[in-house]
């Protein structure tokens, strides 16, 4: 796929926000008919009885369907779901006349556990459908799409709870069997539709990954203050209506209500603080605005005070939060995805409401007159929790990144694997073990290869006067202009600082370049200011000043390391680039000496703000080993791009950088995606936005394999008979 393409599959995207919709339209109307059955059979008392059922229902039957889902793939199982839940429906369609009262427990806890399941797993062919990059934009639209099915739903509760609940119970078995034929389609030609060879079990998963364990728990948690707020609202309805059909339309215009402002706050507000707050604001929105209407109802508590709470909660949970959430999924593997997600969606979420449900029993049989408002002060004060762990789970998610770049690089081009494979595999140390013998090969290769123009190509350019070095033997041939006798003197014995300022011009010598090096470098560490003044000296030859970074990098000094930063903002762009990479290779050695993160954002902002050609002046030399990220002349990008990874290697994990870069590079769409998602999670938005737009201009294109004429002949004759 083509970068261009990533960013709009109108397709699939349009596909899936209508699943969503007819999904969520069907979910609105089951819970207007579950709540008003139940509430109009059983007394409000009943109804923590009610939720504990049906929590401790929902666990064994999400384990089963987790493992299910494992081997077959969501793609595959939620269809069949969906289509027992439509079959379900039309058995309590033909049995609420005869059996009220046992057919509104069964719908109760075939909405509270059904629901829960095909929602859950819908979300999870949407997670496997779009790769990490596209999910976080495809997810938005989805939830829109959701959230114009719940105001679907309540407006159809609304007109069809006057007809009854036979009329309700029919038009959710029509809603679920065209829903079924949707989801399908959606799973098809993804991985949510293949056979996995051998699942990740679940409860291994989470036990293994702290971040899936944190993510459970906030499900639990968040689940837990939800269900404390539901009772107390349909509590305050219950004594506020009576009768199966006023409940019904009480609930119809609820729904209706809250889908409405659901819709708004999605299109005006939801992708606003997502792209502003991070991931972690936005799941931290829910637990405040709970916080916020919280106290509003218990200082005055009843209908309308607590309808605002549901409301609120109802509101956020199905626009910025389910955004949010749902985009916390996408580094996790598809193996282990499968089954943990409806796990923790499910399970944890029951297991939350089982909690609660058992509290309110407790408050039920002790303090019943107080129940709902030392629920609600409960609610209050997880939600306090929930909003600290939201704020965890964005750094979390951050690193879970890290980790699937690293274990999906497997996946790259056959000949990146093994690159990207021994390069994490071998340490840093052995990537420099013998790194002169191996400038030496490079330069005997390329020795004859001269740039004619260029200033600085004699050993006597930028000579100093003899006078104050008259003192040292060395200094006459030095200052010789003969090569032979430069060669032999710089290789006589261990370079005097003094004669350092004689040594210097030479590197901008090709034939004396590695000799020079080699003499600087035993002196390097008590001559880096010299080197840095003529690496930061505009009058000096390029080729000199772009050499000096290779002395300074082994330096490892805090000098050295201030003169390589003000480097990185010199005109020339050769010398900010092998700046930034002796002050990257520097700071693998000495991590203290890293520049301020501020400094390398600045710099790596100024090279986003340049022309793109502006990198076109770079000169390879002999013996140059820089190329950024160490990733050799091979490099899909170019080295302006390739500067900026190098700049930013400065400030972010080096590993994860790498893989990044390498899957940027690669041609899977998804490890592309998770690499662009890592990066917009870690930037500031000044850098993240220009540098998505270069790289969707500037990533390769797959070139078209060449064939020779003749076989492209005989093919056209085969062809034409």
């Amino acid at each position: 796929m083509r970068p261009d393409q990533w960013r709009r599959q109108p397709g699939p995207v349009a596909l899936a926000a209508l699943c969503a919709a007819l999904m969520i339209c069907h979910q609105v109307v089951a819970k207007a008919l579950r709540d008003a059955l139940f509430l109009s059979a059983f007394p409000s008392a009943d109804l923590p009885k009610a939720m504990l059922a049906a929590a401790l229902l929902g666990v064994p039957s999400v384990l089963a369907a987790a493992n299910a889902m494992g081997r077959v793939g969501p793609g595959r199982l939620v269809p069949g779901l969906i289509l027992a839940s439509a079959t379900i429906y039309a058995v309590e369609f033909l049995t609420i006349e005869r059996w009220p009262g046992p057919t509104a427990v069964l719908v109760y806890l075939h909405v509270s556990v059904g629901g829960a399941l095909t929602i859950s797993g819908f979300w999870s062919v949407v997670n496997e459908r779009f790769d990490p990059h596209s999910a976080r934009r495809a997810i938005a639209i989805i939830t829109g799409g959701a959230a114009l099915g719940g105001l679907g739903g309540g407006l159809l509760g609304r007109s069809l709870g006057e007809l009854g609940a036979k009329a309700m119970l029919l038009a959710l078995v029509t809603l679920g069997a065209m829903a079924a034929l949707l989801v399908l389609r959606l799973g098809q030609g993804s991985s949510a539709s293949l056979l996995s060879t051998r699942a990740a079990s679940a409860i291994v998963s989470l036990r293994e990954s702290s971040y899936l364990r944190k993510l459970s728990l906030f499900v639990a948690l968040t689940s837990f203050s939800a269900a404390l707020i539901d009772f107390a609202f349909k509590m305050s309805a219950a004594e506020a209506h009576s009768g199966a059909a006023d409940l019904v339309q009480f609930f119809a215009v609820f729904y209706t209500v809250t889908s409405v402002v659901t819709v708004l706050f999605q299109l005006g507000l939801s992708r606003f603080i997502l792209d502003h707050v991070g991931l972690g604001g936005a799941l931290a929105v829910l637990p405040g605005a709970l916080l916020s209407f919280g106290v509003l109802a218990l200082g005055a508590p009843g209908t309308l005070t607590f309808s605002l709470l549901r409301g609120a909660e109802n509101t956020l949970q199905s626009s910025l939060f389910r955004s949010a959430y749902e985009t916390l999924y996408t580094p996790v593997a598809p193996s282990i995805k499968r089954s943990a997600k409806a796990i923790i969606d499910v399970a944890f979420d029951r297991a939350g409401e089982a909690i609660a449900s058992g509290f309110v029993l407790l408050l039920l049989l002790f303090l019943p007159a107080l129940a709902p408002r030392i629920g609600v002060g409960t609610a209050i004060a997880i939600g306090g929790v929930c909003m600290f762990m939201a704020m965890r789970l964005q750094k979390g998610y951050v690193e879970e990144l890290a980790a699937s770049l690293r274990a999906g690089r497997i996946h790259l081009d056959e000949m990146q694997v093994g690159d990207a494979t021994t390069r994490l595999a071998v340490s840093q140390t052995a990537l420099e073990i013998d790194r002169a013998e191996l400038l030496r090969q490079i330069q005997a290769l390329r020795s004859q290869e001269g740039h004619a123009g260029e200033r600085g190509s004699r050993p006597t350019s930028a000579r100093p006067s003899l006078e104050p070095l008259v003192a040292w033997p060395r200094a006459a041939e030095l200052a010789s202009g003969d090569v032979a006798r430069i060669q032999a003197a710089l290789v006589s014995a261990p370079l005097e600082p003094p004669l350092v300022s004689l040594v210097i011009p030479l590197l901008a010598h090709d034939e004396l370049n590695p000799a020079a090096v080699k003499a600087l470098l035993g002196v390097a560490e008590r001559s880096a200011g010299q080197l840095v003044d003529v690496l930061l000296d505009p009058e000096q030859p390029l080729k000199l000043r772009r050499r000096i970074p290779r002395v300074l990098r082994s330096v490892a000094s805090s000098r050295a390391a201030r003169g390589l930063s003000d480097g990185l903002f010199d005109p020339e762009f050769d010398v900010r680039q092998r700046s930034a990479v002796a002050l990257l290779r520097m700071v693998e050695q000495r991590p203290e000496l890293r520049p301020p993160r501020r400094l390398v954002y600045e710099a790596a902002e100024r090279e986003l703000s340049l022309d793109a050609n502006d990198e076109a002046c770079f000169h390879p030399d002999a013996l140059d080993d820089e190329q950024a990220l160490a990733r050799g002349p091979g490099s899909a990008f170019h080295r302006g791009i390739e500067h900026i990874f190098t700049l930013l290697g400065l400030a972010l994990d080096r590993e994860a950088l790498d893989l990044a870069v390498r899957a940027l590079a690669g041609s899977d769409a998804k490890l592309r995606g998770t690499a662009l998602e890592y990066l917009e999670n870690v930037l500031p938005d000044t850098i993240r936005t220009e540098l998505v737009k270069r790289l969707s201009r500037d990533l390769p294109r797959k070139p078209v394999e060449r064939r020779p004429s003749k076989e492209l002949v005989e093919e056209l004759k085969r062809s034409m008979g």
